[in-house]
């Protein structure tokens, strides 16, 4: 039968003419058809004036109004509005037939950065966005900034909603809000929220703005960094990035990922200003993958600084952090006490590590540029047991310096949050860690994380560019080999004469993969455990009864975590007439990245990572091996597999299998090979096996 709904809006198009919207018919067998015109007539829906469909077919009609793009009035009404509403229009209808399954439609995306000779600067951007789905509204109508009021002065110089009709609506000044920020979780700002609400918005209004932040009181003077992406999730009609500096200065900028032709800027010459233009018209919407680099990774963007080389940036950084390095009493008596009878200077440094992981609190108060860069005092740190990334990488730092540990905090920006190759100096970077020099070798640590054991650290930090001040450096985080990251799985499988499955289970782990685990344990209820092990064996059949568990070192993070499980699986093999049929439980491997058939971005992992089974299998004597997978052996410059099965005796079956990811990305062009290579391993790893019994 049709849902109600549905023959409500047949019912409206028998009383009612073709309506020129676009429609969607869905039928009951899960056919959709798109059409301009629907008309019921005799039982059937007649489709544009030449498809007919019968009426017992169809199961939903809708009508699809907010693709429907603003249309340009006719010309009796354009009298009554302006050209240059008509023309924004027009720019709305035409992007809506080239894009109209879109969200939203971004026609204007401007963004000016001015520098004076004095230092001081602005940055004026300007928008425009059609809306075209609900989930739309709140994302362009509700804008907010945060600034330092101390030193920026935010403006709204005008805003207003464009309805289908023409009509404008001005946002009244009097509503946009400044407020201090919220405060809670672990992020405490010092400086401004400044608001507003577009008036009256909804599903086919043009929403646009024009805002400028304004640095009347530049923390450093030679200190300009403009930045701008080119490219969004929505079509993109005219993207523009404009920079004016002063004739003095020299502009050193680097485009990425710009179309041909376009990475050199339009240059403007004045009588005591230059002007660069960056410019796309027409950007196609970025389209997410599964596993893709972040969005500043991939879309097209330009950097620009007033630096040729990193010695500005480096002096002054090293100014701040030398201040914030300064060995106290109360510094040096919390290293001895924490180190009193460590064995050696490595185990004073895990000691030193741990201490900070799991006493420092992460908490972020910021009121400055010195302090967001440059952290506050580590004896501040230390005393109040609270700090973000670079307090403690410095509190880090100046404990290591009583050990006599030469180390420094580093500036990173995470693989999570894009890519800085550094060719452009800059202030570029969202996280601090600590680079550690002991016993011949360099290595990172990151204080930030509460659950890495040492020597591990953060994922995220690992294949990106640092900022290492004190030594003057631009360096890079390589990948820790597999092995420093791996997880091993042995099980005990004895298969019962009545189908069961009787398993001991026990898992160990190494590196950021041990961290994740511990950790999701850790911010759990103790009362919680059983129940997520239960859930976790029961995703092996959906019969499992969880009998015994232990977690090993949940809370100590100086000792390796481990699980044990003891669960049987009910009815876990087979039948199918005198075979026997079962696969390794838990062994299934599945890749999300490898689901398209072609790929635009590189495949993007946070690290490389080693995975290995042993696994060994108990079956009744009454059992024959039928069918055993022959042993396999794959490799691509990014990833490895070998696997086995071998019978020990008539009754004893061994698999071990050992997964290594070798490299954090996979360039687009290596997909179709990498994909195979996945695809293999997915399909052996749930490879079956057949037993005759006697």
């Amino acid at each position: 039968m049709l849902k109600k709904t549905s023959f409500l809006v047949l019912l409206l198009l028998l009383l009612s003419a073709p309506i020129a919207h676009a429609h969607v018919v869905k039928t009951h067998d899960g056919e959709e058809v798109r059409c301009e015109t629907a008309t019921y007539a005799q039982d059937e829906l007649l489709l544009d004036g030449d498809r007919t469909i019968p009426r017992e077919r169809v199961k939903e009609l809708f009508f699809e109004m907010p693709k429907t793009a603003p249309a340009v009035p006719k010309e009796a009404e354009a009298r009554e509005i302006s050209q240059d509403i008509q023309e924004i229009l027009q720019q709305a209808q035409e992007q809506v037939q080239q894009y109209p399954d879109a969200d939203g439609i971004v026609l204007l995306d401007d963004g000016e950065y001015v520098l004076n000779e004095d230092g001081t600067n602005r940055y004026r951007y300007h928008f425009r966005g059609l809306i075209l789905k609900e989930e739309k509204k709140k994302e362009w109508s509700d804008q907010s900034y945060h600034f330092d009021e101390k030193r920026e002065r935010m403006k709204l110089l005008w805003a207003r909603t464009i309805r289908p009709s023409g009509e404008v609506v001005p946002l009244d000044p009097v509503t946009v809000k400044i407020s201090d920020p919220a405060g809670g979780g672990v992020y405490f700002g010092k400086g401004k929220v400044f608001s507003y609400t577009l008036p009256e918005t909804d599903v086919g209004c043009i929403v646009e703005y024009l805002y400028e932040r304004e640095e009347f009181d530049p923390f450093d003077k030679e200190m300009f960094f403009p930045r701008f992406y080119f490219q969004a999730y929505e079509p993109v009609r005219r993207s523009r990035m404009t920079v004016t500096i002063p004739n003095t200065k020299t502009l050193n900028y680097k485009a990425y990922r710009m179309p041909e032709g376009k990475e050199t800027p339009r240059i403007i010459p004045g009588e005591s200003a230059t002007t660069y233009v960056w410019e796309l018209t027409d950007v196609e919407p970025l389209i997410p993958e599964p596993s893709m680099p972040s969005y500043t990774a991939v879309v097209p963007s330009v950097e620009a600084s007033l630096f040729e080389n990193w010695d500005y940036i480096f002096d002054w950084l090293t100014r701040l952090q030398e201040r914030r390095i300064q060995i106290t009493p109360e510094i040096e008596q919390a290293v001895r006490d924490i180190t009193a009878d460590a064995a050696d200077q490595e185990e004073k440094v895990a000691r030193i590590y741990h201490f900070i992981q799991q006493t420092i609190r992460y908490i972020s108060i910021k009121g400055s540029i010195g302090s967001g860069w440059s952290g506050h005092e580590a004896f501040y740190t230390l005393q109040n047991k609270y700090g973000d990334c670079i307090d403690k990488s410095i509190l880090f730092t100046t404990m290591l310096n009583v050990l006599g540990v030469e180390s420094e905090p580093i500036i990173i920006l995470t693989n999570r949050a894009g890519a800085a190759d550094r060719t452009i100096p800059s202030m570029r970077g969202n996280h601090a860690i600590t680079l550690v020099h002991l016993n011949g070798r360099d290595f990172y640590l990151d204080a930030t994380s509460t659950s890495h054991r040492y020597p591990a650290f953060r994922a995220d930090d690992h294949g990106v560019t640092t900022i290492n001040a004190l030594k003057r450096e631009i360096g890079f985080i390589d990948l820790p080999e597999p092995e420093q990251n791996r997880r091993t799985y042995t099980l005990s499988v004895r298969i019962l004469p009545n189908g069961d499955a009787e398993t001991e289970y026990a898992s160990a782990y190494v590196g950021d993969y041990e961290a994740r685990v511990r950790g999701f344990y850790m911010v759990r209820k103790e009362s919680d455990h059983e129940r997520m092990l239960a859930n976790m064996v029961s995703s092996f059949s959906p019969d499992a009864t969880l009998k015994d568990y232990a977690l090993q070192n949940v809370y100590d993070i100086s000792k390796p975590f481990s699980i044990g499980l003891s669960y049987i699986l009910r009815d876990y093999v087979v039948e199918a007439g005198d075979l026997r049929i079962f696969a390794i439980p838990g062994a299934e491997m599945d890749f999300s990245e490898t689901t398209l058939p072609e790929r635009k971005y590189d495949i993007a992992y946070d690290t490389g990572f080693e995975m290995i089974h042993n696994v060994t299998i108990t079956v009744p004597e009454t059992y024959r091996v039928k069918y055993l997978p022959s042993e396999i052996h794959l490799e691509t410059p990014y990833a490895t597999y070998r696997a086995s099965y071998t019978a020990e005796n008539d009754t004893t079956l061994v698999f071990r299998d050992d997964f290594r990811r070798t490299k954090r990305v996979v360039p687009v062009r290596d997909y179709a090979e990498y994909k195979s290579f996945l695809r293999k391993v997915s399909k052996y790893s749930k490879e079956q096996l057949f037993f005759s019994v006697e």
